[in-house]
C-alpha cells in the first residue's frame, strides 16, 4: 500500500472510485495556472469499465475544478481514448505526438466561464 506521495504531487488533488471497499477507478488534477487545471493518471479497473465510472469520474473532476474557480482543463490522451474524450466535450488539438509506439493528443474543455463584472 502507497502511503506517501512524490513531493512533486503533494499539492495535487487525488480523485478515487471505490466500489464495494476497491479503489477502481482514479484522477490526478493538478494546477497549471490560475485559471487552468490539468487532468493526469486517469485510470479505470477493467473489471469495471463500460460502467461510466470513467464518465462520472471525468465530470465529477470537472465539476471539482469549476467550484474551485478554475475556467479550463485540459489534458492529454492515447488514441485509443480520443473518442471518450470529444464526446465529454473535449477539443483536440491538432498536434499528435509519439510517446514511444503510442499517440498522443492535447485535448483541453471550457469547464467555467468567467463571469463579467459590471458597473452597476
Amino acid at each position: 500500500m502507497i502511503t506517501t506521495l512524490p513531493i512533486e504531487e503533494k499539492n495535487n488533488f487525488h480523485l478515487v472510485v471505490i466500489v464495494e471497499g476497491e479503489v477502481v477507478g482514479t484522477l490526478m488534477l493538478s494546477r497549471t495556472n490560475q485559471t487552468t487545471m490539468r487532468i493526469e493518471q486517469v485510470a479505470i479497473s477493467k473489471k469495471v469499465q463500460g460502467q461510466g465510472l470513467g464518465v462520472t469520474l471525468i465530470e465529477y473532476a470537472e465539476e471539482f475544478s469549476s467550484e474551485l474557480g478554475f475556467q479550463y482543463i485540459f489534458l492529454t490522451g492515447r488514441e485509443s481514448a480520443w473518442s471518450f474524450y470529444e464526446k465529454l466535450g473535449y477539443q483536440g488539438n491538432d498536434v499528435v505526438e509519439m510517446n514511444g509506439t503510442i499517440r498522443i493528443k492535447e485535448f483541453n474543455k471550457i469547464i467555467r466561464v468567467k463571469e463579467m463584472e459590471t458597473n452597476g
